[in-house]
């Protein structure tokens, strides 16, 4: 659903760092804060509250000035970002209160904002954002919601490609049956039913036709039509929630005025003990959405009333907040639970506490799409403490020590180094290998000596990828034992596989020592060398086949002229492969 504007992820759309306004970046800046922060009054209060009110009334002079000096306000959006012209200058991970991805995951990728935005478009704005982040994701939507107003100065980017993806999954097309010679006969045949629903209709109508003629020009209308649609919209929404919602809405409402300690106590400890209710039962949607509340509420009083905001936080370390797993094996056996990305979200604000009834969840999920929302959960509950994740880890549920294995890869934290060398004592070699090359990932003198001690495993297969995953510099320890062991005329005597590892490693540090060590094995191999130096030598040429780059491919170039039979033929067959790589690149550089 493109709403009237051209693809702004386009080439020419883009902006080179030199071309961004500085000044006008701030002022962007500036805006979007108080988008934040109005958004946050309106979760916590009613659309009429004064604060929201005031919150707004500011958000709009902001958002005036900025267009009448710039015409339109462009943001671009990812998945826990905004950004300007190409680069990001906001970001929000926690999903309760990410802006960004309130858009991103129904299909945003733009926001427009024209000169001429009305206050009552804004509001309208904030509304939409304030109901759909309120719902459920499954039942949730913003860009149908905000199709459906139509605004005349806000355009949102969503690709069709997208979208469509969305539309009509899980949708049984109904097949219909039509008599063509019925249809044209110009004759509608009620039956029994139809007619008498229609005399119906028709007694109702007379009657109120002559009530309101009666009372015509006897009575003044109190409220505008637009108060009175306001007013129709009202009690729709309140007739629509249940009561286990209204309750918890006239809670938060008297937290929020009361300012009694001992009362604002009393409140806390209703909650907490409605929450762990709602929970017990399975009503994780409610019971999120008092968490999402009290915290916001918690945020606010920070800067307005800290003895508040202390007694609040007794809310927040009850341990009755809290999901245990006997109590979710306990719904699980009843029925599957209804509001599973509530469940998941709800589970995240629990930390590392969470970590086993994620595991537990990830053993008996039936679906892949299941699967990867525990996936995300777990990354985010492990953040806290890497080392529980560990302890889920096991050789023989490889599906999710795989999973953390990748968790703790992409949290590029040096702890987590360690934590990955504990797999490789798995006798699961998909896991084996994975870690390696996670550790691998890290880059770093410590992860190099964890690989280094990997050159003297049984196995060559794990030689090889431990030789793939190093990258050392001259400066550490472990390239000057690989380099010093090289040198060594024991060398020879290795096996062939754990001198493909080492000089590989050496390879791959594309270090000049390096290439001078390898250069001169293959140099000394002559016409009647051992076989050892011969297979030494020819372990180097591999290596740098492998692992050297352009230098490696010089120095292989070089010895193709080798006095040695075996020598010249491995140095002319790399020498050709190399050369096919290097003008390969070379032809997809000019393009």
């Amino acid at each position: 659903m493109e709403n009237k504007v051209d693809d702004p992820s386009s080439p020419s759309s883009k902006k080179t760092e030199q071309d961004i306004d500085k000044k006008q970046l701030n002022e962007i800046k500036d805006i979007i804060n108080h988008f934040e922060k109005t958004f946050s009054q309106m979760k916590i209060f009613s659309s009429d509250h004064e604060n929201v009110e005031s919150f707004i009334d500011l958000l709009h002079d902001r958002l005036s000035k900025f267009l009448e000096k710039y015409w339109k306000l462009e943001i671009g959006i990812e998945e826990f970002s905004f950004s300007f012209q190409g680069f990001p200058f906001y970001s929000e991970e926690k999903l309760s209160k990410s802006l960004p991805f309130l858009f991103y995951k129904d299909g945003i990728k733009m926001l427009f904002f024209y000169k001429g935005l009305t206050r009552e478009e804004l509001k309208d704005f904030l509304e939409i954002m304030r109901k759909d982040s309120s719902l459920p994701p499954e039942e949730s939507d913003i860009v149908i919601s905000l199709w459906e107003k139509d605004f005349s100065n806000i355009r949102y980017f969503a690709p069709d490609d997208y979208l469509e993806t969305k539309i009509g999954i899980g949708m049984k097309i109904p097949e219909y049956q039509i008599d063509k010679d019925k249809l044209f006969s110009g004759k509608i045949t009620l039956n029994p039913e139809d007619r008498s629903a229609l005399d119906k209709i028709n007694t109702v109508q007379k009657d109120t036709k002559e009530i309101s003629q009666e009372k015509m020009g006897t009575e003044k209308a109190l409220l505008s039509k637009s108060e009175q649609e306001l007013l129709k919209n009202m009690l729709q929404d309140h007739r629509k929630e249940s009561e286990a919602k209204q309750y918890k809405t006239l809670l938060l409402d008297i937290l929020y005025l009361e300012k009694r300690p001992e009362k604002v106590n009393s409140l806390i400890s209703q909650l907490i003990q409605y929450v762990h209710q709602q929970a017990s039962i399975g009503n994780f949607q409610i019971a999120l959405s008092v968490y999402e509340e009290v915290s916001e509420l918690k945020d606010y009083l920070s800067q307005t009333d800290s003895s508040k905001k202390k007694i609040i936080q007794k809310f927040f370390d009850s341990p009755k907040i809290e999901v245990t797993l006997s109590q979710v094996e306990e719904i699980l056996d009843k029925e599957p639970i209804q509001e599973y990305d509530a469940f998941l979200k709800y589970l995240s604000f629990m930390g590392s506490k969470s970590i086993p009834i994620l595991s537990y969840l990830y053993d008996h999920s039936e679906t892949p799409g299941q699967k990867e929302k525990i996936t995300t959960t777990l990354k985010q509950a492990g953040k806290q403490d890497l080392s529980e994740l560990i302890k889920i880890a096991r050789n023989e549920r490889p599906e999710l020590t795989l999973k953390i294995i990748s968790i703790l890869r992409d949290s590029k934290e040096e702890r987590a180094i360690n934590h990955l060398a504990s797999f490789l004592s798995f006798g699961n070699k998909k896991i084996l290998h994975d870690a390696i090359n996670a550790i691998g990932s890290f880059k770093n003198p410590n992860a190099n000596k964890i690989l280094f001690s990997l050159f003297s495993h049984e196995d060559p297969e794990i030689r090889i990828r431990a030789a793939e995953n190093i990258f050392m510099t001259e400066e550490e320890p472990v390239f000057q034992k690989i380099l010093q062991s090289a040198k060594e005329k024991k060398f020879k005597k290795n096996s062939k596989e754990q001198k493909e590892a080492l000089l590989l490693a050496l390879a791959r540090s594309r270090s000049k020592k390096a290439f001078e060590v390898l250069e001169n094995i293959i140099k000394k191999v002559g016409l009647f060398s051992g076989s050892n130096k011969v297979e030494s030598a020819l372990c180097a040429v591999e290596a740098l086949e492998k692992g050297g780059g352009f230098d490696g491919y010089e120095i292989i170039k070089s010895m193709i002229r080798s006095r040695h039979r075996k020598i010249r033929k491995k140095c002319q067959k790399s020498e050709e492969k190399l050369s096919r790589k290097i003008k390969k690149e070379a032809s997809h550089d000019k393009f």
